[in-house]
């Protein structure tokens, strides 16, 4: 298991699926500590090791790990194990495999950002707005993405896509938390209705700054995962939740492991159902609520 972050609830999701069915799976878990280093040491060890499956947790880690698609280097990827990914944005924008239908490489995995199009439609749901803001770290690949998508879908819709790109700390990678402020300060000024949280790791370091800063502006925050909405104060969500995923991405695991398939053959996939979230504590302190119907489906925290 090549963890990018440290072992959370989708780490836990892959665990489970295998424990609640008496699969015997010997587990063993590296982390990158967010280095790129650590990651290329973890391939290293992959290499030497040879397990016979290797979980790659999150974009940068299936990135530095797997290689393009179209020009992998067999010296510094992995190339000959198979291999399945989660918590990745936009797999094929990112080079990881050429379509979601079939990979023809050795990886495949799960997507767990929920469409562009359905976020604004929740959003829409839940308050209409003619201005959305968003704050995303510029260094990050999957915000940079999700970007894209939103400016599409904010031309087709007329909603203006207000961008902020945060700054970041000298000699880091880490969000400034004055920037933050600034940045959702000006979001404010120039209207902004909603506030867009991406998946974004160096925002995710920095979620509870975000989440009580957007509280104190009184803007309400819809987050595209639900670590900002769980253990943060973002208003709300449209998300796979990550257990879940984890234990979607096991299945596939599963799939080459138990049953001989061919990861190249096998799609990457998103779940069938999405859980649409709300944190109370926040709608209380904005007073801004959902209708009514909306509490037929949503998940509170």
């Amino acid at each position: 298991m090549m963890l990018f972050r440290g072992w959370e609830e989708a780490c836990d999701g892959f665990r489970d699926f295998f424990k609640s069915r008496d699969i015997a799976v010997d587990l063993i878990v590296r982390d990158a500590r967010q280095q790129r280093a650590g990651i290329e040491e973890m391939v290293r060890e992959v290499k030497q090791m040879r397990p016979d499956l290797v979980y790659i947790w999150g974009t940068t880690t299936a990135v530095v790990a797997l290689g393009p698609w179209d020009a992998p280097d067999k010296d510094r990827h992995i190339t000959d194990i198979p291999c399945v990914f989660n918590i990745v944005t936009e797999p094929v924008a990112n080079g990881i495999v050429p379509s979601l239908e079939r990979t023809g490489r050795n990886a495949t995995g799960t997507l767990y950002i929920v469409p562009a199009e359905i976020q604004m439609r929740t959003m829409t749901a839940y308050r209409a707005f003619k201005k959305i803001g968003a704050v995303f770290s510029p260094l990050e690949t999957n915000s940079i993405q999700m970007m894209r998508s939103l400016q599409r879908v904010a031309s087709e819709t007329g909603t203006i896509l207000i961008e902020r790109p945060l700054a970041i700390e000298t000699g880091t990678r880490n969000v400034s938390v004055s920037s933050l402020r600034d940045n959702l300060a000006a979001l404010k000024a120039d209207g902004a209705e909603w506030i867009y949280i991406p998946p974004d790791t160096a925002l995710q370091d920095r979620r509870m700054e975000l989440t009580d800063t957007a509280l104190e502006l009184g803007l309400p925050t819809f987050a595209a995962s639900e670590r900002f909405v769980s253990f943060a104060n973002a208003l709300t969500g449209l998300v796979c939740r990550y257990y879940n995923i984890g234990q979607f991405t096991a299945y596939k695991a599963d799939q080459i492991l138990r049953l001989g398939r061919n990861p190249a053959d096998i799609p990457v996939e998103t779940l069938n159902r999405f859980s649409f979230m709300i944190n109370m504590r926040t709608a209380n302190r904005l007073r801004f609520y959902p209708p009514l119907r909306m509490f037929r489906y949503a998940e509170t925290v």
